[in-house]
């Protein structure tokens, strides 16, 4: 039997992010092998109408676990499913609705889907401010202010209340989805769609939804409202990036997202004690948070490259010719070109002039006026690296070895 293009394709897509999130991805991806078999047993991804874009778009699954959710917009006819973050929507037979229990679809007539709107009374600890009626396809829209519903309005044919502009918008350009608590811990979470102007609570399976005042926008790491100066709107920050974890932007070193296929799909913070060094978190011990003002990534290779001060101690990491993140090994220890070492073990000079690799092949090249201690590495045409042997051992073209088998 032959499997359609589709089919072929949504089965590429699903290995292809399951080889991105176990390969790639510098700590054990939360993507179950239950979960992923049972997405292979599903059958093909369903493909969203034009009539269910908006909500597909704004149902996230950065912070849920991987499973099966109920779409309640479709009154559970449909179903979402989260595999390490990224999203898939899936519709049941006709005559069939998805049990969040069971994990399945099963036959109306037995399954009871939940209410669209579990919500509380409207501006009940809610903020000041404006929210779109859901229950109206947001359409209308009512004020807040002391807890109470101060004004009422509804949006010219067309358009429809956009969190994101706080005013009325195109209805082809604005998603109208209520957020659903479903798999969320209780707490604050981001407003999908909404520029990062609203956020929600949970508790006990109850929403509120909540605007931030103007000037602020919601912190993904805080998880509050914070001046727009000083934070970083997560909603489109994968716009552009590869596959893969990215240091947070203006976040301490111990925060990083990961995106796949553009989208935001995990946010996390490392273990106590340690800290993000582009690629995975690491211990603290060797490094810290440090920021170099005169580094650029600009048309250089992926990779850890020396800063420029004298005590050797500062180096920072390209990816995508962009700053990922500086760094400064701790005191009593210096940068060898790959990791923080005991200073003692690696000789500090002014940093030498950048290694020429250009018309050289791939490999490593010894430093000159090194005394063959130290050497680099070039790669398509570039330095990718720089390298020291430790104590008196000296580089022979292969690897550090004892002086006294390699004349320099």
């Amino acid at each position: 039997m032959t499997c359609s293009w589709w089919n072929s394709g949504w089965l590429l897509g699903l290995l292809l992010l399951a080889f991105e999130l176990q390969f790639m991805a510098a700590t054990p991806s939360p993507m179950s092998l239950a979960n992923f078999l049972l997405a292979l047993r599903e059958g093909p991804v369903v493909l969203p109408q034009m009539s269910q874009l908006s909500h597909f778009r704004t149902f996230s699954c950065t912070s849920r676990r991987d499973g099966a959710y109920p779409d309640l917009q479709s009154s559970c006819t449909a179903y979402f499913r989260c595999l390490g973050g990224s999203v898939f929507s899936y519709v049941c037979p006709v005559g069939q609705k998805f049990d969040r229990e069971e994990q399945e679809c099963k036959p109306a007539r037995s399954v009871s889907c939940p209410a669209l709107f579990p919500h509380t009374r409207k501006c009940r600890n809610q903020t000041d401010g404006f929210y779109p009626d859901y229950a109206d396809g947001c359409r209308s829209y009512y004020r807040c202010h002391d807890d109470e519903v101060v004004a009422t309005g509804r949006c010219d044919r067309g358009t429809l209340w956009d969190f994101a502009t706080s005013s009325c918008g195109s209805s082809l350009r604005t998603t109208c989805s209520p957020p659903s608590c479903w798999g969320l811990p209780d707490g604050p979470h981001p407003v999908e769609g909404s520029g990062c102007t609203a956020y929600f609570t949970c508790k006990d399976g109850l929403r509120t939804d909540n605007i931030c005042p103007s000037g602020t926008i919601f912190d993904y790491m805080e998880k509050v409202c914070v001046s727009s100066s000083r934070s970083v709107c997560y909603e489109r920050v994968c716009e552009g990036r590869q596959n893969g974890k990215h240091a947070m932007p203006r976040a301490p070193c111990h925060a990083y997202f990961r995106c796949f296929n553009a989208a935001l799909v995990q946010v996390e913070v490392c273990p106590a004690r340690h800290i993000f060094d582009g690629y995975e978190c690491v211990r603290a011990g060797n490094f810290s948070c440090w920021t170099e003002n005169n580094v650029s990534c600009a048309e250089r290779p992926d990779g850890v490259y020396s800063g420029d001060d004298k005590e050797c101690r500062g180096f920072f990491l390209c990816r995508q010719n962009r700053l990922v993140k500086s760094f400064k090994c701790a005191s009593g220890l210096v940068f060898n070109g790959e990791n923080c070492v005991d200073s003692q073990n690696y000789i500090c000079s002014s940093r030498p002039k950048v290694p020429d690799c250009s018309n050289k092949l791939d490999g490593y090249y010894i430093t000159d006026k090194s005394n063959c201690r130290a050497f680099y590495y070039c790669r398509e045409g570039s330095k990718l690296s720089d390298h020291n042997c430790p104590g008196n051992y000296v580089f022979n073209g292969e690897h550090c070895t004892d002086p006294q088998n390699f004349s320099c």
